[in-house]
């Protein structure tokens, strides 16, 4: 398989990846752990697989995200009863923009007022385990938005 050159690499991934990893709910996480949970997947919970089969209509690819997690639990479970093709995941943009402490502050006043502080998912606040949590009952393709720019 070809690799990418050194010039076409990402520059300071590493320094972002040490960011996410030095959160408390990232504790344990290792990309080789992280390929293999992935790997345990259907292979339809990929959206390349919704994509590559032949089709009558357009694929349904809603937006959305909340702050809290049953929130995002009840979001997910609409939208799949709705038929959607692919199940949204939005993360917020403190969490986009690596503001993981102003995240995880108003995730924690979102949860204690009852209210919306974030414009989407803290990913990170969450943490891994209750994301995957989540995405174990999922049926349709997922697909995370992590950036407001075109995909």
């Amino acid at each position: 398989m070809a690799r990418p050159s050194a010039k076409a690499r990402l520059q300071g991934i590493e320094r972002y990846r040490e960011q996410v990893l030095s959160q408390p709910l990232a504790k344990g996480i290792s990309p080789d752990e992280v390929r293999d949970y992935l790997a345990t997947l259907p292979p339809a919970r990929y959206p390349q697989v919704a994509y590559s089969k032949p089709r009558r209509r357009p694929l349904i690819q809603p937006r959305g995200g909340f702050p809290l997690f049953e929130a995002q639990r009840r979001l997910t479970q609409e939208l799949d009863a709705a038929g959607a093709d692919f199940i949204p995941l939005t993360i917020d943009s403190y969490t986009r923009h690596n503001q993981y402490d102003t995240a995880e502050q108003l995730l924690r006043r979102s949860e204690k007022e009852g209210k919306n502080y974030l414009n989407g998912y803290p990913l990170v606040s969450h943490g891994y385990t209750l994301t995957r949590y989540r995405r174990r009952h999922d049926r349709s393709s997922l697909h995370d938005r992590y950036h407001s720019r075109g995909e």
